[in-house]
């Protein structure tokens, strides 16, 4: 077993020292060469890009699920190409029949689109902010719903007249 480390300096001893101790050999990527570890930069890329550029942890266990129900989204919703755009985790189809329902996903980031009656079956999972995308939970907790859903807009649209 192995883990492997950047050069920065941040790990200092202690951290190569505590994984030693649990029997994993730290092994460390050549200096300035962060395609050695690709994988982890691709996936650290998207999650910035797709998540934490959008949104302010509050606290150490927000950023938690924050990063947890980023994961389940990028493993269940998101698309691949290097996959053939499917999701890693396989991606049901939804029946060809009904009325197209939209799931919001990370608090309303990104969102999903399926048939009305896919959507029923499969039933309306937590978001990022312990909200259900479903529209009677969205009435239930509408005030809340409502606010992240502004709030995420709004940085949206202030992070554009920025860049412009």
């Amino acid at each position: 077993r192995f883990l492997i480390f950047d050069r920065d300096a941040k790990y200092g001893l202690e951290v190569p020292t505590a994984v030693r101790s649990m029997a994993i050999r730290p092994v460390r990527t050549s200096i300035q060469s962060p395609g050695q570890n690709g994988v982890v930069e691709r996936w650290v890329e998207s999650c910035r890009r797709d998540l934490l550029d959008h949104v302010i942890a509050t606290s150490e266990r927000h950023l938690k699920r924050l990063l947890s129900d980023y994961v389940r989204y990028y493993h269940e919703d998101r698309t691949h190409l290097g996959l053939n755009k499917q999701t890693p985790s396989g991606r049901v189809r939804s029946m060809d029949r009904g009325a197209v329902v939209c799931r919001a996903r990370l608090g309303g980031i990104h969102h999903r689109y399926d048939r009305a009656a896919f959507h029923e079956k499969a039933g309306a999972s937590q978001d990022v902010f312990g909200v259900k995308s479903s529209a009677a939970t969205t009435r239930e907790k509408g005030n809340l719903a409502t606010s992240l859903t502004c709030f995420t807009k709004s940085a949206f649209e202030a992070s554009n007249r920025h860049m412009q």
